[in-house]
């Protein structure tokens, strides 16, 4: 007894501390969310899924009996209903030992009256079935007015008994239940919020509803014009300002010690769907290269074109021919697999190391780009896990309750099982049997057979050329804006 207490009280200290410790979190998720929203987030997370299992776990615990387990009370209450159902269970057996004392030697004459038989004849068999099973109804009206009479009073008995042991080891309830299932539902209530919460956050402040915007000669802004030292253009932030950094150094030292002057323009879409449009007409209008020896370059992202075009000039040094084959070994391998900054940086550096008859740069065979994790990615993730939690949290709940319910309730009384007189009758039982029969064993097979197919696809990538009219222009080799150079429609294109 003492040591049930123990455990109880044990339970009870538990309990009360998780309580308390739910209490704190929610007070300063509370202060949090006043001052930030980002807080609140995080410490309505982290409650979810830690804290308040442990403690429902422990409160749960408090539905315990008075002074005893849930299974020691059971095993009790199962003991003390069969001493009250043992004394008539031995009365019951004493009623069947009568009855069989009375019905057996019935049996045994039908048995050895069929046997004298010469062959089981159906008439005589059945007439002697018959008297023999008149005999047998004549005992039964007895038997079972006595075990009627016995069943009723080993029910009523037994009732009494639950009764009693129900008003004994009543429960002992500290909580409300609403309050247990409130606290059952406390891990889905804190993942709903926090998903709640969650989607408004990423609908305010990561996702952008601005349309994507088709760029033009006209509309593309060109920071060479302003900053001398600028040579790429990436409005639509597709390549990182590393990546933008690294080929204006070589687009730099291209311009500087071979005089190609150059732009490089990375959108996600351009009018038309045309990057080798684009790249002659910005090449045209801002007069790109010094003594028409510029270079354009133009990346459709979400097009998927891209477009490589030598000045007029400059055509004899990077022919349609070796324009291709750049593309094809230094920036296609990357974009196929989407890893657009690697790729125009590998391409920025081949054509400075080609057009300044350095050694070409190693190739090897990208990998698939990682995709970036992103604020939705992890946020969806937080939550799918704690709604896994959630549901895993409820199975156990079950289980619990399962475990601290009132058994109790579930005790019934299981009465007598009936005797062998309600369902008595004697058979039959032929001595001669055919040694002919028309039986044959008969056995079917199946199979079946399945096919399966492949389908697989393949793509190209086209390549285009163009001519435009020429016009020539000059300038110096450290300036803002262009040299007035023109491009004739020579270079390569591209798609993936």
């Amino acid at each position: 007894m003492s040591q049930d207490k123990e455990k109880d009280n044990s339970l009870k200290g538990c309990g009360l501390g998780c309580l308390g410790i739910i209490m704190a979190l929610m007070a300063i998720s509370i202060a949090s969310y006043l001052g930030t929203a980002y807080g609140s987030t995080e410490l309505t997370n982290w409650c979810a899924l830690f804290v308040l299992p442990i403690a429902g776990v422990a409160i749960l615990t408090y539905r315990t009996y008075n002074g005893k387990t849930p299974d020691k009370v059971v095993k009790k209450a199962e003991m003390s209903l069969e001493k009250v159902r043992s004394p008539f269970r031995k009365e019951r057996e004493m009623l069947v030992q009568e009855y069989k004392a009375l019905s057996d030697p019935i049996k045994k004459t039908y048995e050895n009256k069929v046997k004298t038989l010469l062959s089981p004849e159906v008439p005589a068999a059945t007439t002697i079935e018959n008297e023999q099973q008149a005999k047998l109804d004549a005992l039964k009206p007895d038997f079972i007015a006595r075990e009627g009479n016995m069943m009723a009073a080993c029910l009523k008995a037994e009732k009494d008994e639950c009764d009693r042991l129900r008003e004994a080891y009543a429960i002992k309830r500290r909580i409300p239940e609403w309050l247990w299932k409130a606290i059952a539902a406390l891990p889905l209530v804190f993942a709903a919020l926090w998903a709640a919460f969650g989607l408004g956050t990423l609908s305010a402040y990561d996702v952008d509803y601005s349309p994507s915007r088709y760029w033009s000669a006209n509309t593309i802004p060109m920071p060479h014009v302003t900053d001398g030292y600028q040579y790429v253009s990436n409005p639509d932030s597709i390549l990182t300002q590393a990546a933008v950094d690294t080929i204006n150094l070589y687009l730099q030292r291209l311009d500087d010690s071979l005089g190609i002057e150059s732009a490089f323009i990375v959108v996600n879409h351009v009018e038309g769907g045309d990057a080798f449009r684009l790249a002659q007409d910005v090449g045209n209008k801002y007069g790109v290269g010094k003594d028409n020896r510029g270079l354009m370059f133009v990346l459709a992202y979400e097009d998927h074109d891209l477009n490589l075009s030598p000045g007029s000039n400059l055509e004899t040094d990077l022919t349609d021919l070796a324009c291709g084959q750049l593309l094809d070994v230094y920036l296609m391998p990357y974009m196929r697999v989407n890893r657009p900054n690697e790729g125009v940086v590998s391409l920025a550096k081949a054509i400075y190391a080609y057009m300044s008859k350095r050694p070409m740069p190693m190739m090897e065979e990208p990998e698939e780009a990682e995709e970036e994790t992103t604020a939705e990615d992890v946020f969806f993730t937080i939550l799918t896990v704690m709604i896994g939690f959630s549901l895993v949290w409820l199975v156990a709940l079950i289980f619990i309750w399962q475990l601290y319910e009132d058994k109790l309730a579930k005790l019934k009384p299981l009465g007598l099982l009936q005797g062998p007189w309600n369902n008595d009758r004697v058979r039959p039982r032929p001595v001669y049997t055919s040694p002919f029969t028309n039986d044959s064993p008969t056995s079917s097979r199946s199979s079946a057979s399945s096919s399966s197919s492949s389908s697989s696809s393949s793509s190209s990538w086209r390549r285009s050329s163009g001519s435009s009219s020429w016009s020539s222009g000059g300038g110096s080799s450290r300036r803002s804006g262009y040299s007035g150079g023109s491009f004739s429609g020579g270079g390569a294109s591209r798609k993936w």
